[in-house]
């Protein structure tokens, strides 16, 4: 070994133009070997001239070329030594392996990704031949790769498409589309469960149609879901229904009875009027009294019951209208009570009128029910367009809300107690908040005891 290094000037394809043909064996690591590979080629190379039973070496490794960037190589020589086994010589040739390398790494990083997608992906050549399966496919279908690579998938995987349907998938695919569907398909256990399969058309590189790859997902417990949501769904309009028909009935019979206590306590009244004390007249007055705060709250709950899903088609409605609708309906009380209510500019929306109109009416009868008793209840509306929906606020003077009932007060039968406020049943409110969540809206108080109350409420522009 003369420690000399000889190179052919083909050498320059793989270390640059500037690459040495001549040069001390001692130099030979200044060429730009990618600095991850260089402790690996020296390793790899003097275990093989150190072993005398070694002839041959080979190694591949990445170098780092200034005109074409990384080049991938496989280096090859043959170790030429003594009668005592000593490496004397190494003769050797190089080759750039760069595009294989690329496609290699390629292939690794699609199989990678098709392996951690969870769903299986099959390949098949024209004839339907099975030439890749990936691990999923394997979770999926039962079957391991050595088991299905070369068979026909039509034979392997039977499904419930009947020949139209396969020529008509073909036909697509053919036409360079991919197809989506849902079928079923048997397992290697015999057992038939459902799939969504996406097929695609595979080109080679000539562009030519050489096969095709199909990506795969059990729904099974999708289409479960599916079921017991129809089931559920079912019940619940069931429930509803009766519920419904039980308020409806329920509110019809229990009326009759009221009328009656009603009547007959009129008739008590204006027939022995006269032959009854204080006493006796204040009963008379708290048993009517009761009954017509008992039909009050009948008639609410039929109300209440009723508020279920829009079914009334949407139309263009100018909430400016609602509320003086309202006045006018409610022109007895606004007067008795000097109410006070202004509205500047409210929106013109394509909505169900009946759930808006709802909305108000409540919230307003609530601003007038608990108002102060000294001054003249005043009550502000404005709307204000944000960008996905309208922010609605109704704000008062009357006497506010405790912190501690600024969610309770929704809820149905629930009321704030003041014995010198009326009752009211505790219905208005649940009803505008179920109105506005069928809406697809937000309802909410902010107020203080004492200093009025703003109720706010929102209805998205989808709704």
């Amino acid at each position: 070994v003369n420690d000399k290094v000889y190179r052919s000037n083909a050498i320059e394809l793989f270390f640059g133009k500037e690459a040495a043909k001549t040069f001390s064996s001692s130099d030979f690591w200044t060429d730009p070997f990618h600095p991850d590979d260089v402790e690996k080629i020296k390793e790899s190379l003097d275990k093989a001239i150190k072993n005398p039973d070694v002839q041959k070496w080979k190694f591949d490794y990445r170098i780092i070329n200034q005109e074409r960037g990384i080049v991938y190589v496989i280096d090859q020589g043959v170790i030429v030594r003594d009668a005592k086994g000593n490496a004397i010589r190494m003769v050797g040739a190089m080759a750039d392996i760069t595009e294989q390398k690329l496609f290699e790494n390629e292939n690794t990083f699609k199989a990678n990704l098709l392996k951690r997608i969870g769903q299986a992906a099959v390949s098949t050549d024209l004839c339907g031949t099975i030439n890749y399966w990936s691990k999923a496919a394997e979770d999926i279908y039962g079957w391991n790769a050595e088991e299905v690579i070369g068979k026909k998938m039509d034979l392997l995987i039977p499904n419930d498409l009947n020949a139209l349907e396969v020529a008509e998938i073909s036909q697509i695919l053919e036409n360079g589309k991919t197809w989506s569907g849902e079928f079923q398909v048997q397992k290697k256990d015999g057992n038939f469960f459902p799939v969504r399969v996406t097929n695609a058309p595979v080109y080679d590189d000539d562009n030519k149609l050489v096969g095709m790859i199909g990506i795969s997902s059990d729904i099974s417990k999708e289409r479960e879901n599916q079921e017991l949501l129809k089931r559920y769904t079912q019940d619940l309009e069931r429930s509803n229904e009766e519920l419904e028909q039980f308020a409806y009935v329920a509110s019809h019979d229990l009326q009759e009875p009221l009328r009656m206590i009603s009547s007959f306590m009129e008739q008590l009244k204006r027939k022995y009027g006269n032959q009854l004390d204080e006493k006796a007249h204040q009963y008379i007055h708290f048993a009517t009294d009761g009954a017509k705060r008992m039909r009050q709250i009948i008639l609410d709950i039929l109300e209440y019951s009723k508020v279920s899903s829009p079914i009334d088609l949407k139309e263009i409605v100018n909430v400016n209208q609602v509320v003086t609708e309202y006045k006018l309906l409610r022109k007895k009380l606004i007067s008795e009570k000097s109410v006070r209510i202004t509205f500047p500019d409210l929106p013109i929306l394509h909505i169900h009128k009946v759930g808006i109109t709802q909305i108000l009416h409540a919230l307003l009868d609530n601003a007038i029910k608990y108002s102060k008793q000294e001054g003249s209840p005043i009550i502000e509306i404005n709307a204000v367009e944000r960008q996905g929906d309208w922010l609605f606020s109704v704000k008062d003077n009357g006497i506010g809300i405790d912190a501690q009932y600024s969610e309770k007060i929704f809820l149905i039968f629930q009321r704030i107690h003041n014995p010198n406020i009326s009752r009211g049943t505790g219905i208005g409110l649940s009803t505008a908040k179920k109105h506005v969540e069928l809406m697809g809206g937000k309802i909410w108080v902010e107020s203080r005891l004492g200093e009025g109350a703003t109720f706010y409420f929102t209805i998205p522009k989808s709704s």
